[in-house]
């Protein structure tokens, strides 16, 4: 099975395939009938604390060690 991401707000296509959107909120902006969303699971979204961590520890590139041991931490404490 391949698994593709995408950007809620990009078109959708063809090849999508089966779209499901995982975020705690749904888009800003944005009509179930255009998101094109066959499944929103929420619940198993990060809670906005967990994923503003891991976008802060992305920041330092995903091949520095530090940026790994740091994301594993936050992924390891933070809860659904």
């Amino acid at each position: 099975m391949v698994i593709k991401l995408k950007r809620v707000y990009e078109p959708p296509s063809d090849e999508d395939g089966y779209r499901v959107l995982v975020d705690r909120l749904w888009p800003r902006g944005l009509s179930e009938e255009s998101a094109h969303v066959d499944l929103w699971l929420r619940r198993i979204a990060p809670t906005t604390d967990c994923a503003s961590g891991m976008a802060m520890t992305s920041a330092s590139g995903p091949s520095s060690k530090n940026a790994i041991v740091r994301r594993s931490r936050i992924m390891g404490s933070c809860s659904t």
